[in-house]
């Protein structure tokens, strides 16, 4: 047993240097096919471990054995033979541990410089690319130390540039290419550049080596350049671009003086036209002489149009539109366009109509002058795209925003030509139309409907069609608008509550029209497309207790027809009905057979009219004359600053008319002689007129503290955009444009100087 342990140490002993040789072993293999062996790396550490190993191993045997022999004799013969295998043994154990941690150890030293190395590399080959991309590039590439502004870079464009070719970039620092202001605080200016967003600082003005000055757009970014930080600075020469946008806003603002001298030149003799056709309409004129007045006030009226579409567009294109929100009742200014286009519609044999409804807001705030042109636009095209038939207009409300403002749908219905579908779009571009062949039968611009839609557009609306070729189109936009102050129900209204009517009508248009104007003002009515059915509705009206007070019956049906039909309802029934009879033409006197023609488009005024001859017995339903006169009250005089002769006496005349003391000046030096020597309640000023312009005058006037509070109003042909702030700014309250209407700056002088007094009719 005594021999058999020390073999078996042995074995045990023999095991791991086995296992080290065998590692060693594979390790110098695997150096060797990699080509990665340095001899005699290994045999020179494996033989310095070994006699270290070794050394240390007889120590330890000879200390062990001396201590053996002493104490047990017996067991040191036995043992002292595998003493020497023992110090073999752990001596090439120890050596090939040894050898192998710091072969290891020198692996990852080489690994690490290795990475590093390839760091290095990779580096400078980036650096290579990066100069050889900022070389390349077709702009000035500036590179600067964040700390002292030094120039550390520079491409051969940005030296060429700055025409530096023969200096070295090195040698400078930012301030010496910069030009004032930027020179003067060249930190605040890289600051500058390095705080924008997205890469784009702006301008910044350079000097080249000769003192010319560069406009030039600089974009900034931080770099790494050469392992240490840097900002790199890419700077792109806009002087030509810089020119070119000047010289275009140079343009811009001739075309704009070049449209206002345009607006003021063309709209002053329409002022002029179209107020004294208004003044000539006035007087007793033959049918004929006013048929062609008529006539020559409608052409002005088109050409106005014209006009304010081709200035319109310019200020879409120039960006310069401005909405103006005032409150206005959209049935009101529904029934004041198809007032104004109807003659126009009768003419063509035509039929205009406004639908009122009932549950629309009765004021809205909104921008009604545009509104107003587009709804203008759209039934002037209908009239002359409609050749028999009738024109609907509708104002019907349609939901609320979430912002809590009233969704209003504007519509124009029309029974003509139509428009195939592939023309949908093409008839609201530019200077497009349906057709434009030498042969159209139409005119126009081509500016109308594409005008339209880009106003409707300015105000958060859109504009479409529908319209199916032989049966007509309707054109449709919706805009928001605020809810204003609704009023309270009249007097007349109350008066009329309870009573009935009956509409005989083959149109179910005018039918729809007139029924909700009578329901409008408390009037229950029923509908009928055919004369022979009316007598059974009155039948069963009456046998139903709430009978029939009134019958709208349709003038085309024959007069004859409708006496014999109110004979026998006046027998049936035992009672008088008033008939009233509708038309879209004008008699020149009232048939025997009914009370009176309702001429359509009938206004709410004018219904009111024929309700007030159908039943006389009302008290606030009696008719009153239409013509007041009236006579200046006091101190109700109004200053006329006008140069043009027509204008200036076309204003003067419809003052006085008015019953307004007028009296008028040409210019703006006139104008503050006359107000240092007279009181005047109103000063309407011109604003370009010769000598002293009605700016000027207006500055002059605010400038002393008697007339600070002397409202003055522009009227001017000045329409375009900015022209109002203008005035504004002058001092000026209130701001027209010409041609004015007669309402329009009546209502603004009212609204100044007050009612005159009620008298003779002053003569003009």
């Amino acid at each position: 047993m005594d021999l058999i342990q020390p073999q078996l140490v042995v074995i045990a002993l023999a095991i791991p240097s086995v296992a080290f040789l065998a590692m060693a072993l594979r390790r110098l293999f695997v150096d060797w096919k990699q080509q990665r062996l340095t001899f005699p790396r290994w045999p020179a550490l494996g033989l310095a471990f070994l006699g270290f190993a070794t050394v240390a191993a007889a120590l330890a045997v000879s200390s062990f054995t001396h201590s053996l022999s002493a104490a047990a004799p017996e067991l040191a013969s036995i043992w002292t033979p595998y003493f020497l295998v023992f110090t073999l043994e752990i001596g090439f154990s120890l050596a090939f541990l040894a050898a192998w941690l710091l072969d290891d150890a020198e692996r990852r030293h080489r690994h690490l410089h290795q990475v590093s190395e390839d760091q290095d590399r990779r580096i400078r080959e980036n650096e290579r690319s990066f100069s050889a991309v900022v070389e390349s590039a077709p702009a000035a590439v500036i590179l600067v130390a964040p700390v002292g502004r030094r120039i550390l870079a520079a491409n051969d464009f940005a030296m060429r540039w700055l025409e530096r070719e023969g200096e070295s970039p090195r040698s400078a620092v930012l301030e010496d290419w910069l030009a004032p202001p930027h020179s003067d605080d060249p930190e605040q200016t890289l600051s500058h550049i390095m705080g924008m967003t997205n890469g784009h600082a702006g301008f910044v003005n350079f000097q080249t080596a000769e003192g010319r000055l560069i406009e030039a757009e600089v974009a900034g970014a931080s770099v790494v350049f050469l392992g240490r930080p840097a900002i790199i600075l890419i700077v792109r020469d806009v002087s030509d671009v810089e020119q070119a946008r000047r010289a275009a806003e140079a343009a811009s603002r001739a075309k704009n003086q070049f449209l206002t001298n345009v607006s003021h030149e063309i709209r002053t003799p329409l002022n002029g036209i179209l107020g004294m056709t208004e003044l000539a309409l006035d007087a007793s004129l033959s049918r004929g002489v006013r048929e062609n007045l008529e006539t020559a006030h409608r052409c002005a009226r088109d050409l106005l149009l014209v006009v304010d579409d081709v200035l319109d567009f310019s200020r879409l294109e120039a960006g310069q539109l401005e909405i103006n929100l005032v409150p206005f009742h959209p049935e009101g200014l529904v029934s004041d366009i198809v007032q104004h286009l109807a003659p126009r519609a009768r003419a063509r044999g035509l039929v205009l109509l406004d639908v009122p409804r009932r549950d629309l807001p009765q004021l809205v705030i909104g921008d009604a002058a545009r509104i107003r042109q587009v709804m203008v636009n759209l039934v002037s095209n209908a009239i002359k795209f409609t050749t028999a038939g009738e024109i609907s207009v509708r104002a019907q409300p349609v939901g609320r925003t979430d912002e809590g403002k009233q969704l209003i749908r504007f519509s124009v219905m029309d029974t003509g030509c139509g428009i195939a579908e592939e023309l949908h779009e093409q008839i609201f571009e530019a200077f497009r139309q349906g057709d434009g062949s030498l042969t159209r039968e139409h005119g126009g611009t081509g500016l109308g409907l594409a005008l339209s839609r880009q106003l409707i557009g300015a105000m958060g609306g859109s504009l479409s069609v529908e319209s199916t070729p032989g049966k007509g189109s309707t054109f449709s936009f919706e805009v928001s608008l605020r809810i204003g102050n609704s009023g309270t129900q009249t007097m007349l209204e109350r008066q009329l509550a309870g009573r009935s009517a009956l509409v005989i009508h083959p149109s179910s248009a005018i039918q729809a029209s007139l029924s909700e104007k009578l329901l409008a003002l408390g009037i229950r009515t029923r509908t009928v497309g055919e004369l022979i059915s009316a007598l059974s509705i009155m039948e069963d009206a009456q046998r139903q207790g709430t009978g029939i007070d009134a019958v709208f019956v349709d003038a085309s049906l024959g007069f004859a027809t409708s006496a014999s039909l109110l004979e026998s309802a006046r027998k049936q029934l035992g009672r008088d009905v008033p008939w009233v009879a509708v038309s879209a033409r004008v008699f020149a006197e009232t048939p025997a057979s009914v009370v009176s023609v309702l001429v359509l488009p009938c206004t709410r005024a004018s219904l009111e009219e024929t309700l007030a001859k159908a039943w006389p017995e009302l008290p606030a339903a009696r008719s009153v004359p239409t013509t007041r006169s009236a006579s200046i009250a006091g101190s109700k005089t109004v200053l006329v600053v006008e140069d043009n002769r027509v204008n200036r006496r076309l204003v003067v005349t419809l003052l006085k008319r008015a019953g307004y003391g007028v009296k008028s000046v040409e210019n703006g030096e006139e104008a503050i002689a006359a107000l240092e020597t007279e009181d005047f309640s109103l000063v309407l000023m011109d604003v370009q007129m010769p000598v002293m312009d009605g700016l000027e005058a207006t500055r002059i006037l605010r400038r002393n503290s008697r007339f600070q509070s002397l409202p003055v109003i522009a009227l001017t042909a000045h329409a375009l955009a900015g022209d109002r702030d203008l005035c504004l700014a002058a001092g000026m309250n209130e701001y027209l444009t010409k041609p004015v209407r007669r309402e329009e700056l009546l209502a603004s002088v009212r609204r100044y100087v007050g009612e005159p007094v009620e008298t003779d009719k002053v003569p003009g």
